[in-house]
C-alpha cells in the first residue's frame, strides 16, 4: 500500500522551515527508515532560491512529521502548512515554495501565445535534432558483420548496403526479431 508524507526542509543554522513538500513512498521498493520517502532527502532538481538558502544556511534538515494512507490528505496537509508559514514571493513568509501545495501548480497553464512561441523554437532547423541522421545522430549504434569483420557507423549504412529497411534491420539486431544476418551491434 502506498503512503504518502508531508516533509519540512529546515536551515541547520537557525532551524526555521524554508521548504515544505509532500512524496510518496511504495511498499515493494527496497528501502530502510524515513529513507523511503526519497523525494524528502533528494536535493536534486530544485530551485535556484532553495539552493541559496542551503548554502547560507549550512545545510539541510529533514523533517517528516506527518504520514497518510491517503494522497488527498496529505495534500491537504501540505497546503495547510504552506499557508501557515507563507511563502516569499507573495507574503513575505518563510518558504521558497512557488505553489501554494498540493498536486502540482494547479491553473498555471501555457497561455496560446507562449504555447505557439514554444513550438516555434522547435521547427526546422531550430530544432537541436534538425538533420541528424545515422552516424550523425547521439543515439546511433555502430554495426559489424561478423564474418567479414566489416564495421558500419549506422544501422542506415548497414541497412543501406545490404538493401535492407533500417526498421527491419534494426529489429533483427536488437532481438525484436530472429536475426538470421551475420550482422550485429558492436
Amino acid at each position: 500500500m502506498k503512503k504518502y508524507c508531508v516533509y519540512i526542509h529546515r536551515r541547520k543554522d537557525n532551524n526555521l522551515p524554508f521548504y515544505i513538500g509532500c512524496c510518496s513512498w511504495q511498499k515493494k521498493r527496497r528501502a530502510t527508515g524515513l529513507r523511503k520517502f526519497t523525494r524528502a532527502f533528494d536535493f536534486t532538481l530544485r530551485r535556484p532560491r532553495w539552493f541559496e538558502i542551503r548554502d547560507e544556511a549550512g545545510g539541510v534538515n529533514v523533517e517528516i512529521p506527518f504520514v497518510f494512507d491517503d494522497k488527498k490528505d496529505a495534500y491537504k496537509k501540505e497546503y495547510e502548512m504552506v499557508e501557515f508559514y507563507g511563502r516569499e514571493c507573495f507574503s513575505n513568509g518563510l518558504l521558497t515554495n512557488e505553489c501554494m501545495g498540493g498536486a502540482g501548480a494547479p491553473g498555471q497553464y501555457n497561455t496560446l501565445e507562449t504555447r505557439e512561441k514554444k513550438s516555434i523554437t522547435k521547427l526546422g532547423k531550430l530544432n537541436p535534432m534538425y538533420g541528424k541522421t545515422g552516424k550523425d545522430h547521439p543515439g546511433t549504434r555502430r554495426v559489424m558483420n561478423v564474418k567479414t569483420s566489416k564495421v558500419y557507423e549506422s544501422v542506415l549504412e548497414a541497412a543501406t548496403a545490404y538493401g535492407f529497411k533500417m526498421k527491419t534491420l534494426y529489429n533483427w539486431l536488437s532481438g525484436h526479431r530472429k536475426n538470421t544476418t551475420d550482422l550485429r551491434f558492436i
